[in-house]
């Protein structure tokens, strides 16, 4: 098993789908995925001292995700988002304010010099998580503590919560970021001021904040891999979509995990359409993977 080290900073919640309530958000699908794609993954969020965050203790210790550095917030609750899907599984968001999440604490010195010493390859965040100044500070704290450490940004905005002040705030540094199409057409002209074909926006994430790898994502057309000597185009895979919640997070592990284990670029983002397909055919966000799809996940 790889000892390939994450660390997933960001909401964790509960999506609350009709009437089933499913452990989610994005750090929280991310690092599970990770963990099932053999990766060490940790989290650092926070949940409410309630109900619901123990059982998130219990199913994180069930998926084997780490939670050195989540904390338990003795003021604020667990978080809740009410998730509708439309008749194609995909989903709109009404996520509450004032969750655990929003007050991620930041790092202590000796927190800090434990996360140094952790020894991460890759820090991973999203856009959301920093609607509060508190989570946002911590996250900027967290940057300076693992300084030269890759970072994966998925920008994952959820409105009406979006911020490009916090986008561009968030790029400079990000090793890889990961995009989708309605994303990069709607932060174009915000970022570059000119409205850019899909691949344009990846060259300009590239040239003008130093991305090394863009992942630009189209649903169920696939997926566009960019780097700096290359691009891969792969169309989107067959498959009834039940639920689109957690596949974008499932795609970005698959890929971390393919691209931290030495595959190029191209073939990371292959299996990361593959993963990211499987889970849309599913209600659950994190459900048990085939042993088909473990084969391919771990395939040389």
């Amino acid at each position: 098993m790889s000892q390939f080290k994450i660390l997933s900073y960001g909401e964790v919640l509960y999506d609350v789908i009709g009437e089933k309530e499913l452990i989610g958000g994005a750090s929280f699908n991310l690092a599970a995925h990770a963990t099932r794609c053999g990766l060490n993954a940790q989290l650092y969020s926070a949940i409410g001292a309630d109900a619901r965050g123990d059982v998130f203790l219990k199913e994180l210790a069930r998926m084997g995700v780490g939670t050195n550095w989540l904390a338990v917030d003795k003021t604020h609750p667990t978080g809740i988002v009410n998730v509708t899907l439309d008749m194609n599984g995909q989903p709109t968001y009404e996520i509450v304010e004032g969750a655990a999440w929003d007050f991620i604490p930041a790092p202590t010195p000796e927190q800090s010099a434990a996360l140094k010493n952790y020894g991460f390859d890759v820090l991973c965040f999203g856009t959301l998580v920093q609607r509060s100044a508190v989570s946002r500070e911590s996250l900027r704290a967290l940057r300076a503590a693992l300084k030269g450490v890759p970072v994966f940004y998925d920008v994952n905005i959820r409105p009406p919560f979006t911020p490009v002040e916090t986008i561009k705030e968030s790029l400079p540094g990000a090793t890889i970021v990961k995009v989708n199409d309605d994303e990069a057409k709607f932060l174009s002209p915000h970022l570059f001021g000119k409205e850019y074909s899909l691949q344009d926006f990846g060259r300009a994430l590239m040239d003008t904040y130093g991305v090394q790898v863009a992942l630009l994502t189209r649903g169920p057309q696939g997926c566009m891999v960019m780097w700096e000597d290359g691009m891969a185009d792969l169309p989107g895979l067959p498959g009834k979509v039940v639920s689109a919640v957690g596949a974008g997070d499932a795609f970005s592990a698959a890929f971390l995990a393919s691209w931290l284990k030495g595959r190029g670029p191209a073939e990371a983002a292959r299996r990361a359409n593959e993963l990211g397909t499987f889970i849309v055919m599913q209600i659950e966000t994190v459900p048990e993977y085939t042993p088909e799809l473990l084969a391919m996940l771990n395939a040389d």
